[in-house]
């Protein structure tokens, strides 16, 4: 079981964020969701809680059956910390896209 640390090296190349992102949007349709976007509140929130070392995203659809993000903060033993802030809500791509064709949204 991997565990994960407060400080992890969680750092990758553009050159492999690329790939990575292209390999993805090979497998869905125009329409399908390619991105979440959340605002700095909402991610501070849940990281300065007490006891947070990390987040954890949780895969969902929403009410439109769109598939999202669910943000929650994690504790050093793993544990989700779900009996606080938690985060949704996130803006979708499409329709709220980067307008700037770059490495990571475009082949």
């Amino acid at each position: 079981m991997m565990v994960l640390k407060e400080n992890q090296d969680h750092s990758i190349t553009l050159e492999e964020a690329a790939k990575m992102t292209a390999s993805y949007r090979k497998t869905i349709t125009s329409s399908d969701v390619r991105a979440a976007a959340f605002g700095k509140k909402a991610i501070t929130e849940i990281l300065n809680q007490d006891g947070c070392i990390g987040m954890r995203m949780y895969y969902a659809k929403n009410d439109d059956g769109n598939i999202t993000l669910v943000l929650v903060g994690m504790k050093e033993d793993g544990n989700d910390m779900y009996d606080e802030n938690l985060a949704e809500w996130a803006a979708l791509c499409p329709p709220f896209c980067n307008p700037s064709k770059n490495p990571l949204n475009c082949d």
